[in-house]
């Protein structure tokens, strides 16, 4: 890269990253990846915060929307995805 510089570089993953949100005060990430994990990770440094073993292709992570809620603040994640329909077969 001509004329610019990484900041930090990390690869928390083991396999494609198909989602990343991070949230609206910028103090979180959360990603979703083919290796069957997301991960909840500090923007700043990279360093995983906490992980969550979906089984499956992660393809969709969210945070919650009530996270930036000041009555009823909640830490909860929605994941979603499963297995490539291009592996999905169907006999007759």
């Amino acid at each position: 890269m001509i004329g610019k510089e990484y900041i930090h570089e990390a690869q928390p993953h083991k396999g494609e990253i198909f989602t990343l949100e991070m949230t609206y005060d910028y103090t979180m990430l959360l990603t979703g990846s083919r290796d069957g994990y997301s991960k909840l990770i500090h923007p700043e440094d990279f360093k995983v915060i906490k992980e969550y073993y979906y089984g499956k292709p992660c393809r969709s992570a969210s945070i919650s929307p009530l996270f930036d809620s000041d009555r009823h603040q909640k830490f909860h994640c929605i994941l979603a995805g499963g297995q490539d329909a291009r592996d999905v077969t169907t006999t007759d």
